[in-house]
């Protein structure tokens, strides 16, 4: 039997204070300014923050006029939207981008890299654990990781997650969350992905919700990358970052 993390004691153990307080919990500022300047993003666009937790990232994507929904399926995280990361509650489309941290360990990758380019308009974020890390200095033999992890109030629960290659991510590849390609010294991977979609794909369910009516986006001329319709005609913000999958 495949061991499985026990998120709901974890959360419930840890809280949404709890949960601040850890070590990785402590570069939110960082990690959305590193996402804004590579997807693109600017005032008045649209984000769903998924898998947000206690949502440590909302807030600084708000100081940045940036509107976001935070969509987490932890109920002690006490979430904006109490949602599964592969069951999202949003029509095709309606956000300019849908990011991911953390996420991918615990889910399929492929289902969860669909339903985030379900949801987005313009590009996607993944952030995943790196194989090679793991590999070289975790001592990981295959693509998982199980650990027993003891919580403030002494209990133990398992923590298991998948690890990634940076082939199997889409878009382009960094290190974590700086300007470079990741090395195996890098414990987490983090893909940009720009959508090259003209117009999101619309169901016979979504269309009659209304969704045909969701804005166009166009090409970055000779990249195939989306940038907003009002961009290509001299209004937009430059789209950084976003290789095209």
């Amino acid at each position: 039997m495949t061991a499985e993390t026990d998120w709901p004691a974890l959360a419930a153990a840890l809280g949404r204070e709890g949960y601040r307080r850890q070590a990785f919990a402590q570069h939110s500022a960082g990690e959305v300014a590193f996402l804004v300047e590579h997807l693109g993003l600017g005032p008045g666009d649209v984000v769903a923050d998924v898998g947000c937790g206690p949502g440590r990232h909302l807030d600084e994507w708000r100081r940045r006029d940036i509107r976001v929904a935070g969509f987490d399926a932890s109920p002690a995280f006490a979430p904006p939207v109490l949602a599964h990361a592969l069951r999202l509650p949003l029509r095709g489309g309606s956000v300019t981008a849908a990011v991911a941290l953390g996420v991918a360990a615990y889910v399929p990758l492929d289902v969860l890299l669909a339903e985030l380019r379900r949801v987005a308009r313009h590009a996607v974020a993944v952030s995943a654990f790196h194989a090679a890390f793991a590999r070289r200095h975790l001592g990981m033999v295959g693509r998982r990781v199980v650990e027993t992890a003891r919580l403030p109030n002494g209990t133990a629960v398992v923590h298991a997650h998948d690890c990634h290659e940076p082939h199997e991510l889409p878009g382009r590849v960094y290190g974590g969350f700086r300007d470079a390609p990741p090395t195996d010294d890098d414990p987490e991977l983090v893909a940009v992905w720009g959508l090259r979609r003209s117009r999101p794909p619309v169901g016979p369910a979504l269309a009659a919700a209304g969704a045909t009516d969701l804005p166009r986006t166009a090409p970055a001329p000779g990249t195939g990358t989306p940038r907003a319709a009002a961009a290509a005609s001299g209004r937009g913000r430059r789209r950084a970052g976003c290789a095209g999958a």
